[in-house]
């Protein structure tokens, strides 16, 4: 119990500590989390230590008591015994003293019947005589009397009808304490006969011979009684045994007689309380000698049994504890819910004002702290809110007037109309070639400068700028390039995607591919439309390459280098497509030197356009 106790207060001592420790160094956590946990731990740290208190007292006190108990109960036990067996000490000296008796057993000529007869009648009224008022017959502590001659002649007195099987066994009691000439000598009971026996040798006062043998048959169960008031415990033993360990008296009746199994219970006579374990199971006893009689008596009783009032009362303790902690966490809770909250507030507000609602205003308070939070931070927000539309947005409109100025001094439209003329120029004089490469270049260059407010533009239009490019680079190698673009569905047209994100990707396979291998280059672009969105792969037979730190599974594994120009153009599709789907969709590589590359762009089925403008 000690044990499990310390354990249990080193555990809980542990836990205090690590809280302690943990609230001190808890600047990561919220203040929230800091003020209830303050409130906990108000709560828990006294009623700790009230707890350990209560706890410590009241099983030093227990202890105390039942050790008192022990040693009064073992004093009174030995006590009343030692009574009871002088009282049958001095029964048998009343007969050993009786001169009738002592001159009737000196008679030899009782060879006839008669005067066997007359013996036994003078030997049988004395008896009766003797235990006329006699304490031990009166209290019903012996059960009967018997008297034996050497001769094997005995003379009796029982307090019931006298069987067959007693007389047998007073029998054998006379022929085995006749060898041993003992003064006097404690027979123990058994399960089955619950009777001790006192024997006393009957000597000659003269000669000192031996003459007879008196047996005194003493009733356990009378012995008993007293052990059974003072069984104030459960499973709790009383036991009384000889200096061999034979038990004479138990409180388990099917024990009496045996040899003491648990040698535990073998203990000597002193003013200390032991603990002894039996059958797993922990007993706190004492033990007490009667050196006349060579017994010794042992009182044992369970220490959980000792304890268990103690365990309860603990256990409702420990209920109230768990009911006062869960009303400190709610308290804890409620007022720093009312500490946070303004302070909730605040930080909603200040992401309003993050957005540019800077007429979002604090609430005054009761309290001076937080009414003086409030007042600065309005304060704040007119002064933001001034600085934005009196200086900021007047910059931002005379930058963008001088801005204006700038582009108007040169206008685009000069260069599509100087196209535009030399288009014309060589369908004059039937030059075919330079009018295609004039009339894609012009389409591609306006579409950089009417696209640049626009995030998206259907694939069709993304489609058409890559059949000019195309265009303008079959015309550079001739037939060193075959291109294709296949579509899986006419639908796909119709859809919408980040502007300029596949183009990028073949003029890449162009450039770094197919434009510095030997020999004709093919280069295909296929569109297919499944349910988990738009793919499209740009697959070349170029020359290839090692993508460095390339994950081929997923392209958001890759570290492109920015000043790398073969993967600028990959980095910037991959970019624009997790951030306007995010990271699910994008680029996907894979790659090998001398076998091609293999690009493969996910997006998913876009039906609306976002305009930025």
């Amino acid at each position: 119990m000690e044990n499990k106790y310390n354990k249990n207060k080193a555990a809980l001592l542990k836990t205090i500590y690590y809280g302690i420790n943990n609230f001190l160094y808890m600047s990561k956590f919220s203040i929230r989390y800091k003020f209830t946990l303050a409130v906990v731990f108000i709560v828990l740290v006294p009623m700790s230590l009230s707890y350990f208190y209560a706890y410590t007292t009241t099983y030093k006190t227990l202890k105390a008591n039942v050790e008192e108990h022990l040693f009064n109960s073992v004093h009174i036990i030995r006590d009343q015994l030692e009574s009871q067996f002088d009282i049958i000490n001095q029964t048998s000296m009343l007969f050993l003293s009786n001169a009738t008796i002592r001159s009737t057993l000196y008679t030899d000529d009782d060879h006839t019947l008669f005067q066997q007869s007359q013996k036994k009648i003078q030997i049988d009224r004395e008896l009766k005589n003797l235990l006329l008022f006699n304490y031990a017959w009166d209290r019903k502590l012996l059960k009967s009397v018997f008297i034996f001659e050497t001769s094997g002649q005995y003379y009796f007195i029982s307090r019931n009808s006298i069987n067959t099987d007693v007389i047998n066994r007073n029998f054998d009691i006379n022929k085995f304490m006749l060898p041993y000439n003992m003064e006097k000598y404690l027979m123990p009971p058994s399960e089955s006969d619950q009777t001790i026996y006192f024997t006393r040798n009957i000597k000659d006062l003269n000669t000192q011979n031996l003459i007879g043998l008196l047996v005194l048959a003493i009733d356990v169960n009378s012995l008993s009684q007293l052990d059974n008031s003072l069984v104030t415990y459960k499973d709790m033993q009383i036991i009384t045994y000889d200096y061999e360990g034979t038990i004479f008296s138990h409180t388990d009746k099917t024990k009496l007689g045996k040899k003491i199994e648990n040698p535990a219970f073998l203990l000597n006579d002193s003013s200390k309380i032991h603990e002894i374990v039996i059958d797993d199971q922990t007993y706190l006893a004492a033990a007490m000698k009667m050196k006349d009689y060579h017994l010794n008596s042992v009182i044992a009783i369970p220490k959980n049994e000792v304890f268990s009032n103690l365990e309860k009362d603990m256990r409702g303790y420990l209920l109230s504890f768990v009911i006062s902690m869960i009303f400190a966490i709610s308290l804890g809770l409620y007022l720093s819910s009312r500490v946070v909250a303004p302070l909730k507030l605040v930080t909603a507000i200040t992401e309003k004002v993050k957005q540019g609602h800077f007429h979002e205003k604090l609430p005054s308070y009761k309290y001076i702290e937080l009414n003086q939070l409030s007042t600065v931070f309005n304060n704040m927000t007119d002064e933001i809110d001034y600085l934005i539309n009196e200086v900021y947005e007047k910059q931002l409109l005379l930058k963008e007037s001088e801005l204006a100025m700038l582009q108007s001094q040169i206008n685009p439209h000069f260069f599509f109309n100087v196209l535009e003329t030399i288009s014309w120029e060589a369908q004059f004089l039937n030059n075919h070639r330079i009018y295609d490469m004039v009339r894609s270049l012009g389409a591609l260059m306006r579409s950089c400068i009417n696209l640049n407010a626009r995030d998206k533009i259907t694939i069709g239009e993304e489609l058409q700028y890559i059949n000019h490019y195309l265009n303008l680079q079959k015309i550079r190698f001739e037939d060193k390039l075959e291109a294709k673009i296949f579509l899986s569905d006419s639908e796909i047209t119709k859809f919408f995607l980040p502007k300029l994100c596949v183009l990028p990707i073949v003029e890449n396979a162009i450039v770094h591919g197919l434009e510095v291998k030997r020999g004709k280059g093919h280069l295909t672009v296929n569109g297919c439309l499944k349910e988990e969105g738009i793919v499209f792969e740009i697959i070349d037979d170029g020359i290839g390459f090692i993508p460095e730190k390339i994950n081929f599974d997923r392209v958001e594994s890759i570290e492109m280098r920015k000043n790398n120009h073969r993967s600028i153009g990959l980095y910037n599709s991959n970019k624009r497509i997790q951030m306007m789907y995010g990271h699910f969709y994008g680029v996907f590589v894979k790659s090998k030197p001398d076998e091609g590359t293999t690009v493969t762009l996910h997006i998913p089925i876009d039906r609306e356009e976002n305009w930025n403008v």
